[in-house]
């Protein structure tokens, strides 16, 4: 089959080969099986690939659409197969091969079961870094990235320093001596102007904070650096687990809870802007343990916009707007900066859910997965009741138990008889103190990167 095309003596096949073989993206035993060549090696497979992929029909991986990867970025113009093109050219350009649909089918077996995916994180290929007692941490930030991305930086500052590393806030400079740099959202920083010259960044020297979906454009962007870094920590875990089975040096960074910062104080400022939601006059105080039954706000919604949340809204708005609800979708282009009319900063949109009775909320993609800033530090750490469509899974939090899930179709209904049914006013102070406990007691950010790079 393969000598007829000379695969094996050729060069540049075998470049392709090595390539591809070292990419996470063929799945020998999906192919072999798809092809029906039970006793073809690895690499025979691969060359039946580059040798039949127009006229075979089978994708290389489940989770590599190769057919809407060629006609969406390619228009079909090329004799290069799908894979290759995207490994030699298409990576560098920001193209991405990952579809939704490709991605929910993928990431399937990890939504529900987040012990099968930290299991899959903990084989991630790679030595990871290890620091010590008065390490110095570097934690870079685009200075026009997004206000959420600052207040990462701050978080993880913060947490280094209770650890006692030498831990510094930075920006594009990379002259200041550091043990480790952290690089947050590579889809900013090497992208936003003022462009910093990715090639002047020793990445093998960096860990990259990946915050972004696989499907996303900006996912595509980041790709290629997050597999130059020497490691990369996720947000998301069901992300994570992918891109440890992509090759990639990962760990599960969830961002918790510290002792002390400014978002997790006892008590927190009502700012004169959001006074009247607050039934008291601004400059007062709101604490994290008020009962849902003394909160003015019924329902919360923060976020930025997009197709899939404003139908939602519009479809739900006339049930919401019975209710006593706080709703700001933000349109925006790029990244949302601390200047935007409608940028809500983190204090404000702490106290907002001091004040609330449910965080609602809803995905940007069909994908489901688990908003990790706006349910952790506004929903179950401000003692709000987390309520979403179905979540992607994560530790120690369980749907039903420590927050609330229902179908996007049903949401609406299921809000209403939340607020309204004494039984679903119960369910609710019920699900949000176990929550808010649950999340206080499991995710705690210092002990977190202790885990990751004190072996502790």
């Amino acid at each position: 089959m393969w000598d007829s095309l000379d695969l094996f003596r050729n060069p540049k096949t075998k470049a392709d080969v090595a390539l591809i073989r070292s990419s996470g993206l063929f799945d020998p035993h999906h192919y072999r099986v798809k092809r029906g060549l039970p006793k073809a090696s690895e690499d025979d497979l691969i060359r039946d690939y580059l040798a039949n992929w127009q006229t075979a029909g089978v994708e290389s991986a489940p989770h590599f659409d190769g057919e809407t990867y060629w006609q969406r970025h390619l228009g079909g113009n090329t004799d290069l197969p799908p894979l290759v093109h995207f490994l030699r050219i298409g990576c560098e350009q920001g193209l991405n091969p990952w579809t939704e649909a490709a991605v929910l089918t993928w990431q399937k077996p990890f939504l529900d079961d987040p012990d099968l995916a930290l299991s899959v994180v903990a084989q991630a290929k790679g030595a990871w870094s290890q620091l010590w007692t008065g390490a110095r941490v570097a934690v870079h930030v685009h200075p026009q990235s997004h206000i959420v991305f600052h207040e990462f930086q701050s978080m993880l500052v913060a947490a280094f320093r209770h650890l006692s590393m030498a831990a510094e806030p930075a920006q594009a400079g990379f002259e200041a001596p550091a043990d480790l740099r952290i690089i947050i959202a590579p889809h900013d920083f090497f992208y936003l102007e003022p462009r910093i010259d990715a090639t002047s960044v020793d990445l093998k020297t960096c860990i990259l904070f990946n915050t972004e979906q696989i499907p996303s454009v900006w996912f595509g962007r980041s790709y290629r650096f997050l597999r130059a870094a020497a490691g990369v920590l996720d947000i998301n875990l069901q992300t994570a687990a992918c891109l440890s089975e992509l090759g990639l040096t990962v760990r599960f960074l969830p961002l918790g809870r510290i002792e002390g910062f400014p978002l997790f104080q006892p008590t927190l400022p009502i700012s004169a802007e959001y006074a009247e939601w607050s039934g008291t006059e601004a400059g007062g105080t709101i604490d994290a343990c008020r009962p849902l039954a003394e909160r003015p706000i019924d329902m919360l919604w923060i976020g930025s916009n997009a197709r899939r949340r404003q139908a939602f809204w519009e479809g739900a708005k006339p049930v919401f707007d019975q209710h006593a609800s706080f709703v700001r979708l933000v349109n925006v282009k790029g990244a949302l900066k601390t200047e935007h009319p409608d940028a809500i900063s983190g204090l404000a949109f702490a106290a907002l859910a001091r004040q609330s009775k449910i965080l609602l909320n809803v995905h940007h993609f069909d994908a489901p997965y688990f908003e990790w800033q706006r349910l952790m530090h506004f929903g179950f750490l401000q003692g709000a009741c987390v309520v979403s469509e179905t979540l992607s899974q994560i530790p120690a939090l369980q749907p039903g138990t420590h927050y609330l899930q229902a179908d996007i179709a049903q949401l609406p209904a299921y809000v209403d008889w939340l607020l309204r049914d004494s039984e679903g006013q119960d369910t609710l102070e019920r699900v949000r103190v176990q929550g808010q406990t649950a999340a206080t007691r499991h995710y705690d950010l210092p002990r977190t990167l202790a885990a990751l790079f004190l072996g502790r």
